[in-house]
């Protein structure tokens, strides 16, 4: 989204879209600072680019890039859970 509404097309300040997931549904959103006058055209982008998510493939390496994203965060997010975790235990004995 990035590239193709700020980069490409020179539509926006800043782009950002971010995505919520749930077991069975989730969203995403896109966040656009955009100059009056280019609304109009850079909403016309960013549906646009939503369509290509629904019906294109995302190429091997950028699955890739994401999945390991995702298991660096979980990673992290089990170590500071772990670190809290033996620091309160500490602090009841």
């Amino acid at each position: 989204m990035f590239t193709e509404v700020r980069e490409k097309r020179g539509l926006a300040y800043a782009v950002s879209t971010s995505a919520e997931c749930y077991t069975d549904t989730g969203y995403l959103t896109t966040f656009a600072g955009i100059p009056v006058g280019k609304q109009e055209e850079a909403i016309k982008v960013i549906l646009s680019e939503y369509k290509k998510i629904r019906t294109s493939l995302v190429a091997k390496e950028e699955l890739k890039r994401a999945k390991d994203l995702i298991k660096g965060r979980t990673v992290i997010a089990l170590k500071v859970r772990t670190m809290w975790r033996a620091g309160m235990r500490r602090k009841r004995f």
